[in-house]
């Protein structure tokens, strides 16, 4: 059975350039976090703000990977793939939105724990996301 847990990464308030990252279940207390970062997930989340979900794989490096991260598959053609992890409702499952095509295939499709590997998330590397980076 798939692990249900979840991150949220939310912008610092004195510098919006800096993040602050908690991991959390449903089931369990969010623990080893300062009460001002507690303070913080409670009102970001409490503003109608989304965590991302953990999809239920690892990346090739064994990082657990989430909605919202940023992945590349090894090089293809000579170009290196990157891909945004989004949770697609019309399909009910995870896909990889890539950035140098309009294909989309599943998370699954993509054998993760083989070939994907997180290189960052769209929160704190937007950068990633730019076809002019690939």
């Amino acid at each position: 059975m798939r692990e249900i847990k979840f991150r949220s990464i939310i912008p610092s308030v004195e510098n919006p350039k800096e993040f602050y990252t908690v991991y959390y279940s449903l089931c369990s207390e969010i623990k080893d976090v300062p009460e001002h970062i507690k303070y913080m997930l409670k009102k970001w989340l409490s503003e109608g703000n989304n965590p991302d979900q953990y999809t239920g794989v690892k990346d090739l490096e064994g990082r657990d990977i989430f909605e919202g991260d940023i992945v590349a598959l090894p090089w293809i053609n000579k170009r290196r793939s990157i891909a945004e992890v989004v949770f697609d409702m019309d399909c009910g499952q995870y896909m990889c939105r890539w950035i140098n095509s309009d294909a989309e295939w599943t998370l699954y499709d993509c054998d993760p724990d083989e070939n994907l590997e997180v290189i960052g998330n769209i929160y704190e590397n937007p950068e990633l996301l730019d076809i002019e980076n690939v």
